[in-house]
């Protein structure tokens, strides 16, 4: 499994945890793992995908956040690519380990 997606499963578990309890410990840990299982099977079929985002940020210390939107591409093995549209143009691509990040505005990459 794809290290990006290893650490999606992991939030999504600890997201889990932290919700609050709507009945017994085990009945949520049964419900998580029937979605993480979902998720993974729905990935496991899955070879590309294209989706539109929106992203809303809020950081510690700050009264407000920020939304940014866009589009992601993933194609296995590996890549992913995320182009942020608004309120700025860049683009972040995953391929395997390594990610690397342009903006446009600097032509300028970062590893």
């Amino acid at each position: 499994m794809p290290l990006l997606l290893q650490r999606g499963l992991v939030f999504l578990i600890i997201v889990g945890f932290l919700m609050p309890a709507s009945g017994t410990l085990a009945a949520s840990v049964s419900a998580l793992e029937d979605l993480v299982g979902k998720v993974d099977a729905r990935y496991a079929q899955t070879q590309d995908l294209q989706a539109d985002f929106i992203q809303e940020t809020i950081l510690e210390g700050f009264t407000t956040g920020f939304t940014s939107s866009g589009r992601l591409y993933l194609k296995k093995p590996g890549l992913l690519r995320w182009d942020y549209l608004q309120p700025s143009e860049e683009q972040i691509y995953v391929n395997g380990d390594q990610v690397m990040m342009y903006v446009p505005e600097h032509q300028q990459v970062v590893k």
